[in-house]
């Protein structure tokens, strides 16, 4: 995908030159048809000078007296030439010399005006006129030296390019600065995307160009639709599993009645299955309620948000009295989705607090990414147990409440932020959670 601004500094940049290009080709164009028309109307006047000074002799040739055109033309390869033709004659002005002049053939009252390399390779701008005098055809050709104007042209496209370029480079920077002036609103936009991402806002902001606005209603109106949808979907689950508990209690009765006691296997089994959707809906429950009410965000922080968790485990489990220790490091956060670490924590959390006998160690370290730590003093596991604790289903001890569910969404979840978790034995004799969150 190509950068925005360098389409528009190409685009730009691209018009810029063609611009200059055509304002050089305008003004080389106006200048060189102004000289060359100054040009012409000098060797128009000397031309009416020269034919001013036409005479016929006795004899019907033609003379030139009293020559008004100045001494310019008496000067030898002066630059400045006239030569008269006639059927029977040709005169030329003392300046070409041994050298003559091109003449094109032209009709009585026919003007032309040509560009020639005369005299010492000199470029010539000609004037040839076509006119009948003294009963007879004459031809007029009166030239003047261009160099100067050419010499003048090519200075002027030298002070052209030089000014052209310096006014392109400056042009080139003021038009990065604006383009970049103009994109503001874009960075502005990616820093609140980023901030949305780390939930320290919920919506972007509306202050920027009209262009932006409708794709920023758009995000906007997305995000609420996600956020609304997102704490039905949760709200919804807390409210499935809890409309449960009547039925389970009706099917835990039923089990019990005098119908089911000559079916021993059938009770077992019905109670079993009954037990088993018991305590998922509970667990499910006790995610709702440790979740609580607070802003779905993409945030999470830990001292805060561990401090509060503890807190309901201790309301939840009020029978046992834990010595729960945190060590977490200062303003500590972890840039993840606030209900996805609360579910990992909390299960975590909620597995500590029922296998610990008295001690529990949580510990989060944000240096090198964060690593999160959490041990207990209960009996732990076998070595050979640790490998399949995070498969869906397994249980390390069958006498004690729990789907076998809690470690495998830790895993999901951890392994969805790119992490990575490991079990082992705690020094306090109990297990130990390690994860690694880059």
């Amino acid at each position: 995908m190509k950068s925005l601004r360098n389409q528009l500094n190409f685009s730009l940049t691209g018009s810029l030159v063609v611009l200059v290009v055509v304002l050089w080709w305008i003004a080389n164009n106006y200048i060189t048809t102004i000289n060359k028309n100054m040009m012409v109307s000098r060797l128009q006047h000397d031309a009416e000078a020269v034919l001013a000074s036409l005479e016929v002799k006795n004899n019907a040739e033609i003379a030139l007296k009293n020559l008004q055109v100045g001494h310019i033309y008496q000067r030898i390869f002066s630059g400045h030439y006239f030569i008269i033709k006639t059927k029977t004659q040709l005169l030329r002005s003392h300046s070409l010399w041994d050298e003559s002049l091109t003449q094109t053939p032209l009709e009585t009252g026919q003007r032309l005006v040509q560009d020639f390399i005369g005299p010492n390779k000199q470029p010539l701008v000609q004037l040839s006129m076509a006119f009948e005098r003294f009963g007879q055809k004459i031809t007029l050709t009166v030239a003047e030296d261009s160099s100067e104007l050419l010499i003048a042209i090519r200075q002027f496209n030298l002070y052209f390019t030089i000014t052209a370029l310096i006014v392109l480079l400056l042009s080139l920077l003021l038009q990065r600065l604006m383009i970049k002036r103009a994109l503001l609103p874009l960075s502005q936009i990616k820093t609140e995307l980023q901030q949305l991402a780390e939930g320290k806002i919920s919506q972007l902001s509306t202050q920027a160009p009209l262009e932006l606005n409708p794709l920023i209603k758009e995000i906007n109106h997305l995000l609420q639709l996600l956020s609304k949808q997102l704490q039905r979907s949760r709200k919804a689950t807390g409210n499935l599993a809890h409309s449960l508990k009547h039925p389970l209690t009706l099917l835990v009765n039923l089990a019990e009645s005098e119908q089911l006691k000559a079916l021993p296997k059938v009770k077992k089994e019905l109670i079993s299955q009954v037990n088993k959707i018991y305590l998922l809906s509970e667990s499910e429950l006790k995610r709702a309620k440790m979740m609580g009410a607070g802003i779905h965000g993409h945030v999470f922080k830990v001292q805060e948000e561990i401090s509060l968790l503890v807190d309901v485990l201790k309301r939840v489990y009020p029978q046992k009295h834990r010595d729960v220790q945190l060590i977490i490091d200062a303003n500590c956060e972890i840039q993840a989705d606030r209900n996805d670490m609360l579910e990992v924590f909390g299960n975590l959390l909620d597995n500590a607090f029922k296998w610990s006998k008295s001690q529990i160690i949580c510990q989060v370290n944000s240096k090198d990414g964060i690593t999160i730590s959490i041990e207990d003093d209960g009996e732990g596991c076998d070595k050979n147990q640790l490998d399949f604790l995070t498969q869906r289903g397994t249980r390390v001890d069958s006498h004690s409440d729990g789907t076998g569910l809690g470690l495998a969404i830790v895993k999901d979840i951890i392994e969805l932020y790119n992490g990575k978790i490991t079990f082992q034995k705690s020094q306090l004799g109990g297990l130990q959670v390690v994860i690694r969150l880059n």
